[in-house]
Protein backbone atom coordinates (compact mmCIF):
# COMPACT_ATOMS: atom_id res chain seq x y z
CA UNK A 1 0.00 0.00 0.00
CA UNK A 2 2.75 2.40 0.69
CA UNK A 3 4.15 1.73 -2.60
CA UNK A 4 0.58 3.05 -4.25
CA UNK A 5 0.54 5.58 -2.53
CA UNK A 6 3.73 6.89 -3.69
CA UNK A 7 2.96 6.56 -6.95
CA UNK A 8 -0.40 8.24 -6.61
CA UNK A 9 1.68 11.24 -5.19
CA UNK A 10 4.30 11.42 -7.61
CA UNK A 11 1.62 11.24 -10.45
CA UNK A 12 -0.06 13.77 -9.24
CA UNK A 13 2.32 16.27 -8.24
CA UNK A 14 3.61 19.23 -10.27
CA UNK A 15 7.21 18.54 -10.16
CA UNK A 16 9.38 15.77 -8.58
CA UNK A 17 11.68 13.03 -9.11
CA UNK A 18 11.18 9.07 -8.61
CA UNK A 19 13.82 7.06 -7.69
CA UNK A 20 12.34 3.43 -8.58
CA UNK A 21 14.27 0.07 -10.22
CA UNK A 22 12.77 -1.65 -13.34
CA UNK A 23 9.48 -2.17 -12.12
CA UNK A 24 8.02 1.11 -13.14
CA UNK A 25 9.84 0.47 -16.38
CA UNK A 26 6.27 -1.02 -17.78
CA UNK A 27 2.89 -1.29 -16.96
CA UNK A 28 2.36 2.52 -15.68
CA UNK A 29 1.13 5.42 -16.62
CA UNK A 30 3.09 7.78 -15.71
CA UNK A 31 2.32 11.33 -17.35
CA UNK A 32 4.10 14.23 -18.30
CA UNK A 33 7.72 12.56 -17.71
CA UNK A 34 10.48 14.98 -19.08
CA UNK A 35 13.13 13.20 -18.22
CA UNK A 36 14.39 9.32 -17.51
CA UNK A 37 17.64 9.06 -15.76
CA UNK A 38 19.22 5.09 -15.88
CA UNK A 39 21.96 5.07 -13.36
CA UNK A 40 23.03 1.35 -14.35
CA UNK A 41 22.91 -0.19 -17.85
CA UNK A 42 20.02 -2.55 -18.72
CA UNK A 43 20.18 -5.82 -19.06
CA UNK A 44 19.00 -6.01 -23.04
CA UNK A 45 18.43 -3.59 -25.28
CA UNK A 46 14.69 -4.48 -24.49
CA UNK A 47 15.22 -3.01 -21.20
CA UNK A 48 16.41 -0.12 -22.73
CA UNK A 49 13.73 0.53 -24.62
CA UNK A 50 11.13 -0.05 -22.03
CA UNK A 51 13.05 2.24 -19.49
CA UNK A 52 13.17 5.39 -21.52
CA UNK A 53 9.81 5.03 -23.27
CA UNK A 54 8.49 6.28 -20.00
CA UNK A 55 9.28 9.69 -21.57
CA UNK A 56 7.98 11.43 -24.78
CA UNK A 57 4.55 10.02 -24.33
CA UNK A 58 1.01 10.94 -25.80
CA UNK A 59 3.25 13.26 -27.83
CA UNK A 60 4.89 14.91 -25.37
CA UNK A 61 8.96 15.74 -25.60
CA UNK A 62 11.18 14.02 -23.29
CA UNK A 63 14.63 12.89 -22.57
CA UNK A 64 16.51 9.91 -21.67
CA UNK A 65 20.02 9.70 -20.13
CA UNK A 66 22.39 6.37 -19.48
CA UNK A 67 25.27 7.28 -17.49
CA UNK A 68 27.78 4.57 -18.64
CA UNK A 69 31.35 4.05 -17.34
CA UNK A 70 34.92 3.85 -19.37
CA UNK A 71 34.75 0.17 -19.64
CA UNK A 72 30.99 0.45 -19.87
CA UNK A 73 30.71 2.67 -23.63
CA UNK A 74 30.90 -0.95 -25.36
CA UNK A 75 27.63 -0.76 -24.45
CA UNK A 76 26.71 1.69 -27.31
CA UNK A 77 27.13 -0.06 -30.37
CA UNK A 78 24.85 -2.97 -28.87
CA UNK A 79 22.36 -0.27 -28.80
CA UNK A 80 23.13 1.03 -32.28
CA UNK A 81 22.88 -2.47 -34.09
CA UNK A 82 19.29 -1.93 -32.89
CA UNK A 83 18.95 1.62 -34.15
CA UNK A 84 18.86 3.30 -31.20
CA UNK A 85 21.37 6.50 -31.61
CA UNK A 86 22.38 7.80 -28.53
CA UNK A 87 24.24 11.45 -28.46
CA UNK A 88 27.01 11.95 -26.29
CA UNK A 89 27.68 14.07 -23.04
CA UNK A 90 31.27 13.88 -21.74
CA UNK A 91 31.47 14.57 -17.88
CA UNK A 92 33.47 17.83 -17.30
CA UNK A 93 30.80 20.34 -19.52
CA UNK A 94 28.09 18.81 -17.77
CA UNK A 95 29.96 19.14 -14.31
CA UNK A 96 30.68 22.89 -15.76
CA UNK A 97 27.64 24.11 -13.54
CA UNK A 98 29.55 23.80 -10.76
CA UNK A 99 31.62 26.74 -11.79
CA UNK A 100 28.34 29.08 -11.16
CA UNK A 101 28.49 28.27 -7.31
CA UNK A 102 31.45 29.42 -5.26
CA UNK A 103 30.42 27.13 -2.21
CA UNK A 104 32.04 24.54 -4.47
CA UNK A 105 35.61 26.84 -5.48
CA UNK A 106 38.88 24.73 -4.79
CA UNK A 107 41.91 26.16 -3.25
CA UNK A 108 43.51 27.80 -6.32
CA UNK A 109 43.02 30.50 -8.12
CA UNK A 110 41.85 29.21 -11.61
CA UNK A 111 38.42 31.03 -11.68
CA UNK A 112 39.97 34.12 -12.70
CA UNK A 113 41.84 32.78 -15.93
CA UNK A 114 40.49 32.61 -19.39
CA UNK A 115 42.41 29.44 -20.65
CA UNK A 116 40.59 25.98 -21.26
CA UNK A 117 43.23 24.25 -18.98
CA UNK A 118 42.66 26.51 -16.11
CA UNK A 119 38.93 25.96 -16.24
CA UNK A 120 39.33 22.42 -16.43
CA UNK A 121 41.65 22.39 -13.47
CA UNK A 122 38.52 24.55 -11.76
CA UNK A 123 35.87 22.14 -12.65
CA UNK A 124 37.63 19.41 -10.99
CA UNK A 125 38.75 21.37 -7.74
CA UNK A 126 35.26 21.99 -7.11
CA UNK A 127 34.10 18.06 -8.07
CA UNK A 128 36.80 17.06 -5.61
CA UNK A 129 34.78 19.67 -3.02
CA UNK A 130 31.41 18.48 -3.82
CA UNK A 131 32.75 15.11 -3.39
CA UNK A 132 34.30 15.50 -0.10
CA UNK A 133 30.65 17.29 1.35
CA UNK A 134 28.78 14.16 -0.07
CA UNK A 135 31.59 11.52 1.89
CA UNK A 136 30.72 14.31 4.79
CA UNK A 137 27.52 13.68 5.04
CA UNK A 138 26.75 9.75 4.44
CA UNK A 139 30.29 9.59 7.69
CA UNK A 140 28.00 12.22 9.79
CA UNK A 141 25.39 8.76 10.67
CA UNK A 142 26.26 5.44 11.61
CA UNK A 143 23.01 4.40 9.96
CA UNK A 144 24.00 6.58 6.71
CA UNK A 145 27.38 4.53 6.67
CA UNK A 146 25.71 1.14 7.33
CA UNK A 147 23.62 1.73 4.33
CA UNK A 148 25.90 3.28 1.90
CA UNK A 149 27.81 -0.46 2.82
CA UNK A 150 25.18 -2.66 1.65
CA UNK A 151 23.61 -0.72 -1.59
CA UNK A 152 27.15 -1.27 -2.69
CA UNK A 153 27.32 -4.80 -2.09
CA UNK A 154 24.12 -5.04 -3.07
CA UNK A 155 25.41 -3.69 -6.30
CA UNK A 156 28.26 -5.73 -6.98
CA UNK A 157 26.04 -8.52 -6.61
CA UNK A 158 23.58 -6.69 -9.44
CA UNK A 159 26.52 -6.21 -11.72
CA UNK A 160 27.37 -10.13 -11.72
CA UNK A 161 24.38 -11.21 -13.29
CA UNK A 162 24.24 -9.36 -16.51
CA UNK A 163 24.17 -12.17 -19.67
CA UNK A 164 27.05 -13.88 -20.95
CA UNK A 165 26.79 -12.30 -24.05
CA UNK A 166 27.24 -9.00 -22.45
CA UNK A 167 29.89 -9.94 -19.84
CA UNK A 168 32.61 -8.94 -22.02
CA UNK A 169 31.47 -5.46 -21.25
CA UNK A 170 30.01 -5.84 -17.68
CA UNK A 171 32.05 -7.95 -15.92
CA UNK A 172 32.84 -7.11 -12.11
CA UNK A 173 36.61 -7.36 -12.78
CA UNK A 174 36.53 -4.06 -14.83
CA UNK A 175 35.20 -2.67 -11.85
CA UNK A 176 37.55 0.02 -9.85
CA UNK A 177 36.08 -1.08 -6.47
CA UNK A 178 37.46 1.80 -4.65
CA UNK A 179 36.41 4.24 -7.53
CA UNK A 180 32.89 2.60 -6.64
CA UNK A 181 32.79 2.82 -2.62
CA UNK A 182 33.70 6.65 -3.24
CA UNK A 183 30.21 6.78 -5.52
CA UNK A 184 28.22 5.17 -2.67
CA UNK A 185 29.85 8.48 -0.48
CA UNK A 186 32.28 5.85 1.16
CA UNK A 187 35.32 6.89 1.60
CA UNK A 188 37.13 3.36 1.45
CA UNK A 189 36.25 -0.10 0.12
CA UNK A 190 34.48 -1.63 2.47
CA UNK A 191 36.91 -5.41 3.78
CA UNK A 192 34.72 -8.49 2.19
CA UNK A 193 34.03 -6.59 -1.04
CA UNK A 194 36.40 -9.33 -3.40
CA UNK A 195 34.38 -11.80 -1.22
CA UNK A 196 31.18 -10.41 -2.68
CA UNK A 197 32.17 -10.80 -5.93
CA UNK A 198 33.64 -14.03 -5.04
CA UNK A 199 30.63 -15.21 -3.86
CA UNK A 200 28.60 -14.65 -6.90
CA UNK A 201 30.66 -15.37 -9.48
CA UNK A 202 31.17 -18.65 -7.42
CA UNK A 203 27.23 -19.11 -7.50
CA UNK A 204 26.95 -18.60 -11.39
CA UNK A 205 29.85 -20.93 -11.85
CA UNK A 206 28.42 -23.72 -10.33
CA UNK A 207 25.05 -23.40 -12.19
CA UNK A 208 27.20 -23.19 -15.22
CA UNK A 209 29.41 -26.59 -14.08
CA UNK A 210 27.69 -28.62 -16.67
CA UNK A 211 29.03 -27.41 -19.28
CA UNK A 212 31.87 -28.91 -21.29
CA UNK A 213 34.75 -29.64 -19.24
CA UNK A 214 37.51 -27.57 -20.70
CA UNK A 215 34.82 -24.56 -21.00
CA UNK A 216 34.93 -25.30 -17.12
CA UNK A 217 38.18 -25.36 -16.78
CA UNK A 218 38.87 -22.31 -18.04
CA UNK A 219 36.05 -20.47 -16.18
CA UNK A 220 38.33 -21.83 -12.96
CA UNK A 221 41.61 -21.03 -13.96
CA UNK A 222 39.32 -17.03 -14.60
CA UNK A 223 38.43 -18.18 -10.88
CA UNK A 224 42.00 -18.43 -9.22
CA UNK A 225 43.61 -15.14 -10.85
CA UNK A 226 40.63 -13.07 -9.06
CA UNK A 227 40.98 -14.86 -5.85
CA UNK A 228 44.56 -13.99 -5.66
CA UNK A 229 45.66 -11.48 -2.92
CA UNK A 230 47.34 -9.39 -5.43
CA UNK A 231 44.03 -8.59 -6.98
CA UNK A 232 42.25 -7.89 -3.88
CA UNK A 233 45.09 -5.79 -2.43
CA UNK A 234 44.75 -3.96 -5.74
CA UNK A 235 41.24 -3.32 -5.96
CA UNK A 236 40.48 -2.68 -2.06
CA UNK A 237 42.95 0.32 -1.99
CA UNK A 238 41.67 3.43 -0.62
CA UNK A 239 40.55 6.20 -2.84
CA UNK A 240 40.97 9.59 -2.10
CA UNK A 241 41.02 10.96 -5.74
CA UNK A 242 38.08 12.39 -7.58
CA UNK A 243 38.44 9.66 -10.03
CA UNK A 244 38.59 12.70 -12.41
CA UNK A 245 42.04 12.54 -13.27
CA UNK A 246 43.18 10.89 -16.30
CA UNK A 247 44.49 7.58 -16.53
CA UNK A 248 48.07 6.98 -17.25
CA UNK A 249 49.21 4.33 -19.79
CA UNK A 250 50.07 1.88 -16.86
CA UNK A 251 46.78 2.27 -15.59
CA UNK A 252 44.70 2.17 -18.86
CA UNK A 253 43.63 -1.28 -19.89
CA UNK A 254 42.37 -3.02 -23.52
CA UNK A 255 39.04 -2.82 -22.30
CA UNK A 256 39.44 0.73 -21.11
CA UNK A 257 40.06 3.45 -24.20
CA UNK A 258 42.43 5.84 -23.77
CA UNK A 259 41.45 9.45 -22.66
CA UNK A 260 42.11 12.37 -25.28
Amino acid sequence: MERVEVFKQFSSACSGVLLCTDVAARGLDLPQVSWIVQFTAPMSVAEYVHRAGRTARAGHSGHSLLLLGPHETAFIPELNRHRLDLEPLHLTPLLSVLLKDDRYRGRGNYYSQTSEKAREQEIKERATVLQTEFENFVHSDPQRISGAKKALQAFLRAYTTYPSHLKHIFHIRHLHLGHMAKSFGLRDAPRGLGNVARSSKNRLNKKGKTGNASQWSKEQGAKKRWSGSHRDSELLCSEFSSGLESKTKKNRTKSQPAES
